[in-house]
């Protein structure tokens, strides 16, 4: 586990590219279990 944070830490596309997965994973997550009236700027479109 150590040495995959090193590689991490070394190359920075590789870190981009995880920490990128990370946000989009949450933000699928999110827009799956909130209702649409608990976000605003969804609910405005429809």
């Amino acid at each position: 586990m150590s040495n995959f944070i090193n590689e991490i830490k070394k190359n920075r596309a590789l870190g981009f590219a995880l920490v990128s997965s990370i946000v989009v994973i949450l933000a699928i997550l999110v827009l799956t279990f909130e209702p649409f009236a608990e976000i605003p700027f969804v609910y405005n479109q429809f």
